[in-house]
């Protein structure tokens, strides 16, 4: 293996400058503040909508499915889930109708 000489007068060291420390960014807020900043297209998906009859007695459906689910399936408690769940999706859209105000 052949090697180069070289004179100490023709190499030329290279000064490296240090960049100043900077904080950094955590990720939570990093997260949270796109969560707060939606998306042009998501805007438009989260626009205040009125529920057809249909489509909030489906959610109350789904809501008091759940919660009965939570209690086991326990019977007798079907009325208290199913008003439970009217409350639950009506404070639902009261919140999204407020906060896009």
């Amino acid at each position: 293996m052949a090697t180069k000489k070289t004179s100490a007068s023709t190499t030329k060291s290279k000064v490296v400058k240090k960049k100043p420390l900077r904080a950094k960014k955590s990720p939570v807020a990093a997260k949270t503040v796109r969560a707060k900043m939606p998306s042009p297209s998501k805007a438009k998906a989260m626009a205040p909508k009125t529920l057809s009859a249909e489509e909030r007695n489906h959610q109350i459906q789904v809501a008091a499915y759940l919660l009965a689910e939570a209690r086991g399936f326990v019977a007798g408690c079907e009325v208290q889930d199913w008003l439970a769940a009217e409350q639950q999706v009506d404070a639902q859209m009261g919140q999204v109708s407020e906060q896009l105000n």
